[in-house]
């Protein structure tokens, strides 16, 4: 966890997206991305998203 955002990675997660992917939780928000830092999924505020890409 770092300024808010909590980053989970499951490794039996193929029923929702099959690419690799972790997620992130912004209070209310959610999404998945794709290890490039792209959103596969949810939504997730721009300055969090930020934070999240590499």
């Amino acid at each position: 966890m770092f300024y808010g955002i909590l980053i989970k990675m499951n490794w039996c997660d193929n029923d929702k997206h099959h690419l690799p992917h972790f997620h992130a939780y912004y209070n209310e928000f959610e999404a998945s991305f794709d290890f490039d830092g792209e959103i596969i999924a949810g939504s997730f505020p721009a300055r969090q998203t930020a934070f999240v890409k590499p």
